[in-house]
Parts: C-alpha cells; structure tokens; sequence
C-alpha cells in the first residue's frame, strides 16, 4: 500500500522538530494506513478519476491530521475522514459543474436540440437532489453509504450497530421512499 507523501514528508519534519510525537505520528499512520483504501474507494465513486480521487485523498489525510486532536478518540478518525472526503469531492464536482456550465452557456445557444437535452437532464438531477435532501437524515444516510459510498450491508451494520437484516430494510425502504418523492413531480 502506498503511503500518501504529503503525510510522509508532514510526518518526517514532525519527528526532526518534535520527537516527543513519534508514538503520535506512528498511531496516526496506523489509522490512516487501514483507512485510506477505503477514502480512495469513496472519491474514485464520486469523481470517476484517479488522479483527482488521489488528490481528494490526500487533502483529507492533511486535515485529519490538523484535527486529530480535537477529535475525541481514533474511534472518530474514520467517520471524520469519510465525510470529509465526501465533502471535499462534492467542492471538486460543484467546481468542474460550474465551469462547465459557464463555458457550455455559448454553446447551448448554438444547439437547441442539446441544449433542451442538457435542461432536462440537468432539470432531472436537481429534483433527483431535492428529494434526497427530503428524505429524513437515516434514510438518506442509508442510501449514502449504500449507493453513493458503495459500503457492503455488513460494513454499513458495523458502522449503525445493528444487523444487516436491518440495515437492508432500512435501504429498501429509503429507496422506496426516494422513488416516491421523485415520482410525485411528474
């Protein structure tokens, strides 16, 4: 497995300067080590690049690392380092988005065809996005973790502390519930 050299070259400067956070910075590593597959599984799902999904990994180990401290225990390394990362590859998506649309605007007036093609397209993810932001937080969690992040029904049970048997009920039924909300616009 790769080690990220950002948090390599980090980590080195930090144990010339302060030796006392040798045992910190091998824990942290530790941590980051059985992690970091997993934050790179997550950013590859969302940005389809691995370059960028890299990237994205990468950016979220150097702020794990600026807030390890205020994290309450390494328990909370993990769902910090998830989210964040999740978040980081949504800004990088937002980005790419917005200048897409900004240099795509000339040649939407150029095309009608793709250009009406395009609006519903674009009209379709927004409601898409509406209604996973109606679902209530659990069922949007589930369908998060299930679809987007591509966790398996025995992490997702590890990680609520409940069973698969309910954890895939609990999907089922927030997919459930997200079709009928998008279906309600038509």
């Amino acid at each position: 497995m790769r080690k990220s050299k950002k948090i390599v070259i980090f980590a080195e400067e930090m144990k010339m300067e302060h030796p006392t956070y040798q045992k910190e910075i091998a824990d942290f590593e530790k941590s980051v080590g059985q992690l970091r597959e997993r934050l790179l599984h997550t950013a590859q799902g969302y940005l389809h690049d691995a370059e960028q999904a890299e990237d994205a990994v990468q950016e979220t180990l150097m702020r794990c690392w600026i807030v390890r401290s205020r994290l309450g225990s390494v328990g909370e390394l993990p769902a910090f380092a998830m989210q964040t990362v999740k978040n980081h590859c949504i800004d990088l998506l937002r980005q790419a988005r917005n200048r897409h649309f900004t240099d795509a605007d000339d040649a939407l007036c150029d095309d009608a065809p793709l250009a009406d093609t395009q609006v519903i397209v674009r009209e379709q993810h927004e409601w898409m996005m509406e209604c996973l932001r109606r679902l209530p937080v659990g069922a949007r969690a589930a369908i998060q973790m299930k679809g987007i992040d591509g966790l398996s029904y025995s992490e997702m049970a590890s990680i609520l502390g409940t069973t698969e048997a309910a954890v895939r009920a609990k999907v089922a039924k927030a997919r459930k519930r997200l079709w009928e909300l998008y279906k309600k616009r038509k």
